[in-house]
């Protein structure tokens, strides 16, 4: 603040000269926008992974319990599966003259009993998987939000300075939804697709544990791009979420400020700021487009590398043991049925384990989300 003194012939007299308004407001958006920005930057820590059912009751443990028992049911139901093509493979087999008359017919109908109670089972634990986990995230989500917003209204007045009050019911829907996507179905996937990799790896060894050694050298491929793949989806996916969210935070702002747009003609300012947010979903549905075509591609070269290679090792085997000068005699012997078993268990396996990174990283989006709120 600067005092300047002046006089004329009659009066002694002092002028003041004030900051200017604007820079007055620039200095306190400037404050407000750092101090939000502060409050907004991530701690790199997250929540454990007990302190997401913090408001689980009973009924909800009762529910997870179900649903972790079904979606185990569920996922080893697959490789199972497998297992039933082998046998009808074999039960194709041309009849030899020692069979009994309807032996064939009775071959088939004994796997199609097993495929039909498979399909029960696998019925009944997949929507009891989904129902059971979704329920209870659903009444926890629902007491996090109650228990989430009541913080909030408790806060003091200075508190609300450095967090945007109009982005605060955004906050809560958003960060609570995450809470409730990592606790829910997404817990259930993960813990089916686990074990399907691991009943897929069990049941491969366990019915021809050298085919399974060759093409386990695949698995590896297998999973890493088909995770690759999934992971740069879901970032394309939440970069254009964000931006859409930018998008629609501009156009609610000037809509409701609409007088103030049209006295300082910001029309516009407004809308290439608009378009500029709208390029940024156009790029990442680029993007996503790029990712799905790359990913797909590499996915199924390594898949069918994996078939070709298990196919010629699988026939070299059915030749030795079937076709050789003295044919294999006793349980383990290659056959057309056994190496379909072992091939697609082992294939089924490697994309079961890939495919649940996305819910584990489901799980730890989760966390991190939850660390927020409940700090």
């Amino acid at each position: 603040m600067e005092k300047k003194g002046g006089h004329d012939e009659n009066n002694l007299y002092v002028t003041v000269e004030t900051p200017v308004a604007h820079l007055v407001a620039d200095e306190a958006i400037t404050t407000s926008s750092t101090s939000t920005k502060d409050a907004k930057k991530p701690h790199g820590k997250m929540a454990s992974f007990t302190e997401l059912f913090q408001f689980a009751d009973g009924t909800d443990y009762v529910l997870m319990s179900v649903g972790t028992i079904a979606a185990m049911l569920t996922g080893a139901g697959q490789p199972i599966q497998i297992t039933f093509f082998g046998d009808i493979i074999n039960a194709f087999n041309p009849p030899t003259g020692n069979e009994a008359p309807g032996a064939f017919q009775t071959n088939i109908n004994k796997v199609v009993y097993q495929f039909v109670v498979i399909a029960s089972i696998i019925l009944v634990c997949g929507f009891g998987q989904i129902a059971c986990w979704s329920i209870s995230a659903s009444r926890q989500s629902k007491k996090l939000r109650h228990a989430y917003a009541s913080a909030i209204l408790r806060q003091e007045v200075g508190w609300f300075d450095v967090n945007e009050p109009m982005q605060l019911a955004t906050r809560v829907a958003d960060t609570t939804l995450l809470v409730q996507e990592g606790m829910g179905r997404k817990v259930g996937d993960g813990m089916n697709f686990l074990s399907m990799g691991i009943t897929s790896l069990v049941v491969a060894f366990y019915y021809g544990w050298e085919l399974s050694l060759v093409l386990f050298a695949f698995t590896p491929l297998i999973g890493v791009s088909a995770y690759c793949m999934t992971k740069s989806i879901t970032a394309a996916v939440q970069g254009g979420v964000e931006a859409y969210a930018e998008a629609g935070g501009i156009a609610e702002e000037s809509l409701s400020n609409i007088k103030t747009v049209h006295m300082f003609n910001s029309m516009t300012t407004v809308a290439n700021k608009y378009m500029s947010a709208l390029l940024r979903t156009e790029q990442a549905g680029v993007k996503k487009g790029l990712a799905v075509g790359f990913g797909t591609g590499v996915m199924y070269f390594v898949m069918l590398c994996t078939y070709a290679v298990g196919m010629y090792y699988g026939a070299v085997r059915i030749t030795n043991d079937q076709l050789g000068p003295q044919k294999c005699v006793g349980s383990g012997c290659y056959d057309g049925g056994r190496v379909i078993i072992v091939f697609f268990s082992i294939v089924m396996g490697s994309m079961a384990l890939g495919q649940a990174g996305p819910s584990m990283q489901a799980v730890m989006t989760a966390r991190s989300a939850a660390y927020e709120i409940f700090e």
